[in-house]
């Protein structure tokens, strides 16, 4: 049980594994989705995971370095990840496109 982040319903007492965590690695954020449906977890791939069933819903990819920090905008549509010494990305969360690097020497700049 050590290598799982749980999600704990507080009023009803229960919990429910989510997400395979390595237990060296742990996970670097996790943030709820601004409906409360899905959880958002990074660690070297974003993940969107459904908060209730624990279903991995989708990996944004396709780049490989660890991802620091992760917030979601206002209105629950995109998602900006920071990556140690290198940028911001920005990703749609519905469909998992990623669209907009931010930083310098971002090669091509989108």
């Amino acid at each position: 049980v050590h290598n799982k982040v749980f999600i704990r319903d507080i009023a009803g007492r229960r919990s429910s594994p989510l997400v395979d965590s390595h237990w060296k690695l742990g996970m670097n954020r996790l943030v709820f989705t601004r409906d409360g449906k899905g959880v958002l977890a990074a660690r070297v791939h974003p993940v969107l995971w459904n908060a209730e069933t624990g279903e991995r819903l989708r990996l944004f990819g396709p780049f490989n370095d660890h991802v620091h920090g992760l917030s979601v905008s206002p209105d629950g549509k995109h998602m900006v990840t920071s990556h140690i010494g290198s940028d911001l990305r920005m990703w749609e969360i519905d469909t998992g496109v990623f669209f907009r690097r931010f930083g310098r020497d971002v090669n091509p700049p989108r």
